[in-house]
Formats: C-alpha cells, structure tokens, sequence
C-alpha cells in the first residue's frame, strides 16, 4: 500500500514545503494460527506467541513511533464497538517461555509466512516477529514470500490452505465491528477462514449470525461483540500486532485531511 514509510518521515518534516497528516487506520496487522498444525492446537502456545512478541518495540524502532499503534483488541482500533476493557496481550517473555515448556514446546521448529511489497513495512515487521519467537525458545523458519501467490493460499486456499502462521492485514471500511469476525472466524458450510483456521466454538457462529440482524443501535449487539472480543482474547487465535496509523505527505499550498480507510479520493481537498 503506497504510504510514506516511516524512514523518510525526517526528510518530509525537513522540507519547507512539504507537511504530514496521519490518521488512525482501519488496518490492523495480524498473525493467524491455524490449529490444523499440531503445535499451534495447544491453546498455551497461541498465547505464549502473543507474549513473546514486543510490540512497543516494532513501532518505536521499526515505524518510528508515528506509522503504527499497539492494537488492544481482537479487530481494528477504529470502530465504536470495540471492547474498551480489553488491553492486549503484554510483552511478558518469561510467561511465553514457561508456557512453551507447560506445552512441551520449546525447540519446536515454527514456520512464519508472510508478505512483501504488500503492506508498509511487511517483510521487516515478520523478520522481527520471527526473531523474537527465537528468543524464547523456538526455531523459527521465516518465509516472505510474493503477496500474487501469498494472497490466493490464505484467502481462499488456493492451491491449498497453509498450516503455518502466516502475517496478514485487515482493514475493514465498514466500520462493523462484526465484518472481520464474518471473514475471519465463522465457518461456513464448504470451507472458510473460521472452519480451517480457527475452529472456533460453535456459539461463536451463533453470536454472529444474530450480531448481524441486530440494529447497530440495539443495546445487545454492544453486549454480545464485547463478549465475543472477550473470548477470542482468551482463545488467542491470533497473534494480534499492531494497527497501522497512515502517513500523507502533502504540498503546503493543499489543505486535506486523510480517511481512516485508505480512500484518496481528494474531492474535499482545498488550496491552502
């Protein structure tokens, strides 16, 4: 995606005619662990690979601390319906170690897959990933790879669907706090994200299917979306890292101000 990357961020600050808007994004970045692989079926380990992971880290030192904020929850930071009682999973490597040992798998070999060119900063943001799963026990295989032949196997299992983790973005323009569940979790008859990755339980598919025909004003739609963000923390079927906060570079002779969904159409731009 055509952002400004963080690196260059000094030299448009720099420049004496040139400003930065950011906004925060609906794109989130974020690792499913599909259970079909046998380490990853162990409820310790999916929570030991959140632990092990030092998000603060990666966006003080990999996005600047200004192209990215930690995400706290199981969907983007943007929508209202987040639950706001959720604070993500801490940076806490001993419990991720004791975790993996609990397990018995530490000095397990784990594959991690992902993009590159695809996201800002893909290819970097999985080898710090990797490196610090290596650093509470596990051998780690990275494995950027081509998003024209990455985006066919984890969307729609073509050719087959991948049994490893796997760095993937989400950004939902909708707005729906029940979108990315829709895609991501429930499982559908013929196959899907939620029946091959996550095998979620089956009042999971039950709270969706009435999220969706609930009015966004209905006081019970808030209720069960929280209680659904609540049990997907603790399932941990992902590894949640980071939501993206988009940078502009603009002249100053134009006065915009950015869409949190990636959208430029630029109609209510103004000369400055």
């Amino acid at each position: 995606l055509p952002f400004v990357t963080p690196e260059i961020v000094p030299e448009i600050q720099a420049h004496p005619k040139l400003h930065l808007e950011t906004v925060l994004s609906t794109r989130l970045m974020f690792i499913p662990l599909p259970v079909e692989n046998v380490v990853l079926a162990d409820k310790r380990v999916r929570l030991a690979l959140n632990l092990a992971v030092n998000k603060r880290e990666i966006i003080e030192q990999l996005f600047r601390g200004i192209g990215a904020v930690e995400l706290t929850a199981p969907i983007p930071l943007t929508p209202t319906e987040r639950n706001p009682k959720l604070s993500g999973y801490p940076y806490d490597p001993a419990r991720a170690q004791q975790l993996l040992k609990e397990a018995g798998a530490m000095g397990k070999t784990i594959t991690l897959e992902a993009p590159y060119s695809r996201y800002t900063l893909d290819r970097e943001l999985g080898e710090a990933i990797a490196g610090y799963w290596e650093a509470v026990g596990l051998k780690v295989e990275y494995k950027p790879q081509d998003w024209a032949s990455y985006g066919p196997r984890v969307l729609r299992g073509a050719p087959a669907w991948p049994t490893n983790p796997f760095l993937m973005g989400f950004g939902d323009g909708c707005y729906l706090s029940d979108y990315m569940y829709d895609l991501w979790l429930i499982k559908k008859p013929g196959g899907s994200r939620g029946a091959v990755y996550t095998k979620g339980p089956d009042h999971w598919d039950t709270w969706s299917q009435e999220i969706s025909l609930m009015g966004l004003q209905d006081p019970r739609r808030q209720d069960l979306l929280y209680k659904l963000q609540e049990e997907i923390m603790d399932h941990a079927p992902w590894v949640l890292v980071l939501n993206f906060q988009d940078i502009y570079a603009l002249s100053n002779r134009v006065d915009w101000k950015p869409f949190s969904n990636e959208r430029r159409d630029m109609y209510d731009a103004k000369p400055h």
